[in-house]
């Protein structure tokens, strides 16, 4: 059939991706023909009502006889294969039909996003084969990590291989995912059993090296990686891979020196890799060589994304600018570093970090005048929820004149709802409580009214310093919720910031014992937010005791030793 695309997977108990798959090509698919190796589920039936071919095998440990079985049958010019847990991008649609009509081609690199976390942040990103040319003759070889490659340019060594922009998202890399389907396991068993034979194979070295990194094994990863550097020809198409997978493994182990200098080597011989200079600048910042690392990290960003090699989301783009930030703040090149948070910012918007950082350094570095022009002129804050995003952050960073600024402004536009006006001037009353700055100039006038009805009666205490905790006024953690943390953390800096030492120490001790019956992973988060509410409480005293120091640099070194909010709950 001229100009018609089938697609040919192979599947076994897919029912959670199977219908996501197939409705992401419906628009681009002549027929799709399915291998079922032996479901137990409601994947064939969710197949049928996709009206899939369905042709029932034996599964056999090989991946390319399954994979050729589904090839004989099918009847389209092109052979579109994907996996159950991957989908083509909508956006991918309209590139993809222009290529069906495109006469030259026997094969097309699509680019493959294989997400680990929230789509979009946490991805590698692999240039790989994924339609051709539907001819006899072409056929899939190896039992595992099965490749089409190498029959297309045995039997055509004048092929043309197109890369393209279409992309496929690939969730199956998902931890959870990943330990479901025992995939790791069963990757390793099949990849030892083709090592038996084939000791020297390079491609099974670098799968099972790839394995081994999935479980965090560097040692045995190392292994394989340099021993398929040794063997693999310079010109295939995974040399670059080795080179940044190495270097991974050997930074993973602390062996930095050997790291940067494996990244020399790649790129040496793949000089436009973005990936080996922003590995190489991380692992000078690693060393503590800034300079260096800003050097390495600049080149990265300069070349940008790369289009035909093996790379991860960010790189040479969010997380390049994040990395160079960093390096900029501890070069104290505060104007650079915002620059590079804010492109971070820019490329990824769902992504907080870098404004957390940008507000810390604007706030610790008394520039919070300049932190309100920037959110007014550069930060989109249109809707509600985009308020209360850069809301919380103000808040969680300490921001509080910036913040109270900020509502100040919203409020005198009066057209939001009553209950939003009304939050906001509560929020407003507590950054009034919490701002130092605030409390320094107006030391005469009264205090606004604290919404929480408990705390309210410590005011009417003398001695605050001296105070007890009222037997009402404890933590209350629900383990469930992260945001209980931050609602805990609020009451103890209003405490502090109020002269409630005592009370303060004491809702510390109360807030240790709470989180101590929770588990592991929410006391983590737990402790880490008193870590952080005491780094800013030391924060003041830096100031009080350096605030006649002629060095700033003094009083900025002290401050960069402690820890702060990243925004790491949300």
């Amino acid at each position: 059939m001229k100009n018609s695309i089938s697609l040919c997977m192979i599947v076994k108990n897919e029912e959670d991706f199977i219908s996501n798959c197939l409705n992401s090509v419906k628009e681009v698919v002549s027929e799709i023909i399915i291998v079922d190796t032996g479901s137990t589920d409601r994947t064939i039936e969710i197949a049928k009502q996709h009206n899939a071919t369905i042709i029932e095998e034996e599964w056999k440990n090989d991946f390319s006889l399954s994979r050729n079985i589904g090839l004989e049958h099918a009847n389209g010019e092109w052979i579109l294969f994907l996996d159950a847990d991957e989908e083509l991008c909508s956006e991918s649609i309209e590139e993809l039909k222009k290529w069906i009509v495109y006469p030259d081609a026997d094969a097309y690199f699509f680019r493959v996003y294989n997400h680990f976390g929230e789509k979009g942040k946490e991805a590698s990103v692999n240039p790989t084969i994924r339609m051709f040319q539907n001819r006899p003759e072409y056929r899939f070889s190896g039992a595992i990590h099965e490749q089409i490659a190498d029959s297309i340019q045995r039997f055509n060594p004048e092929a043309r291989f197109v890369m393209t922009s279409v992309c496929v998202d690939h969730y199956g890399y998902q931890p959870t995912i990943r330990d479901q389907k025992n995939k790791t396991t069963r990757n390793i068993t099949l990849l030892k059993e083709e090592l038996q034979s084939n000791p020297n194979n390079p491609f099974h070295l670098y799968n099972i090296g790839i394995e081994y990194l999935q479980l965090s094994d560097f040692e045995n990863a190392l292994r394989c990686f340099k021993k398929s550097r040794e063997l693999v020809d310079p010109k295939v198409n995974y040399t670059h891979l080795l080179y940044k997978c190495e270097a991974r493994c050997l930074g993973a182990l602390n062996r930095i020196d050997e790291a940067i200098t494996c990244c020399n080597a790649g790129i040496e011989a793949f000089p436009e890799y973005t990936d080996l200079h922003h590995y190489k600048g991380s692992y000078f910042m690693a060393s503590g060589d800034f300079p260096s690392a800003k050097e390495s990290l600049t080149r990265a960003i300069q070349l940008s994304e790369p289009k035909y090699y093996h790379t991860e989301a960010g790189i040479g783009t969010f997380s390049t600018h994040y990395l160079l930030g960093l390096v900029n703040e501890s070069l104290s090149e505060d104007n650079e570093a915002i620059d590079h948070y804010y492109c971070s910012y820019q490329y990824l918007p769902t992504s907080h970090r870098p404004l957390y950082r940008i507000f810390q350094l604007l706030r610790s570095t008394e520039r919070q005048n300049d932190l309100l022009t920037l959110l007014t002129s550069k930060i989109q804050l249109d809707s509600k929820e985009q308020r209360q995003v850069i809301l919380n952050i103000l808040l969680r960073t300490h921001c509080y004149s910036t913040a109270e600024q900020l509502l100040t402004l919203w409020l005198e536009e009066n057209n939001s709802s009553i209950a939003d006006q009304d939050l906001w001037r509560q929020i407003k009353e507590e950054c009034r409580l919490l701002d130092t700055s605030y409390q320094n100039k107006e030391k005469n006038s009264p205090k606004p009214l604290l919404i929480n009805e408990q705390l309210s009666r410590l005011f009417l205490l003398q001695n605050s310093s001296e105070t007890n905790l009222p037997s009402d006024i404890h933590p209350r953690l629900d383990g469930h919720s992260l945001t209980s943390i931050l609602n805990t953390e609020r009451i103890a800096r209003i405490l502090y910031s109020q002269g409630f030492h005592r009370a303060f120490q004491q809702y510390i001790e109360k807030w240790k014992e709470e989180h101590a019956t929770k588990e592991m992973k929410f006391q983590t988060h737990s402790v880490l937010q008193i870590v952080q509410t005491l780094s800013f409480n030391a924060e003041h005293h830096f100031d009080k005791v350096l605030k006649n120091h002629p060095s700033f640099e003094l009083i900025r070194a002290a401050k960069m030793t402690l820890p702060f909010e990243e925004g790491l709950i949300e």
